[in-house]
């Protein structure tokens, strides 16, 4: 398939796997004005997964290639890399939280003054969140920071630059069962596709439907498959 876009395109192809439809849309991005122009979409029939989990390996390549060379064809592109959904009984989501103290970031910090929180700060604190113990058979597909906590202040969205001596996140984990993820990652791989991520479709759903004013409204989504 010839490819008549320059290389340097922002594209990006998803795959949506559901039990009922396997969907394929392929986007160009256009990052100065910040919008996504839809180039192609395929969709196949889904016979060979179920809840989430493969039970048909051999039907399950033949309908994301046909949902993927569709896209292709419309988009007059050749996908090399994609994002995958995924969805079913075995993703799980926990809440939970941690807390660091402040590190100071001047030499003349000490214990009894407040230091600046930066990024190391927050990714430190994140590491402590997700720091919990799961099954060997699962995995953190995403960490949805939903506050920090500075001191006494809550409420907190983002907290780079603010100062305090302790720091606190409260998270939302989504895992994978990791036998699941791997499934899926080794089928697109053999199809010849670089896997970027994983992505869970309730989550994707809400991205793409839900904007920030309604998410501070406490607007919900309900994706009934």
């Amino acid at each position: 398939m010839k490819n008549t876009r320059s290389k340097k395109a922002n594209i990006h192809t998803g795959i949506d796997i559901g039990s009922a439809k396997i969907r394929c849309a392929i986007i160009e991005s256009d990052l100065v004005e910040g919008t996504n122009k839809l180039l192609g979409i395929g969709s196949s029939d889904s016979t060979g997964i179920n809840r989430g989990s493969i039970i048909s390996r051999e039907k399950f390549l033949e309908e994301m290639e046909s949902a993927l060379v569709e896209a292709e064809k419309m988009a007059n592109v050749k996908v090399e890399q994609v994002w995958l959904s995924v969805s079913g009984e075995h993703i799980r989501g926990i809440n939970t939280q941690g807390a660091i103290a402040i590190e100071g970031n001047s030499p003349n910090s000490s214990a009894n003054h407040s230091n600046k929180i930066d990024e190391n700060d927050v990714k430190r604190v994140l590491e402590m969140a997700k720091a919990i113990s799961f099954p060997t058979d699962r995995e953190i597909l995403h960490i949805l920071p939903q506050e920090y906590v500075v001191d006494v202040m809550d409420n907190i969205k983002d907290p780079i630059g603010m100062s305090g001596r302790r720091l606190e996140a409260r998270v939302h984990l989504v895992t994978v069962t990791t036998s699941a993820a791997e499934n899926l990652v080794n089928c697109a791989e053999e199809l010849g596709l670089i896997v970027k991520g994983l992505v869970f479709q309730g989550l994707a759903s809400s991205i793409a439907t839900i904007d920030s004013d309604e998410r501070d409204m406490g607007v919900v989504l309900a994706d009934i498959g």
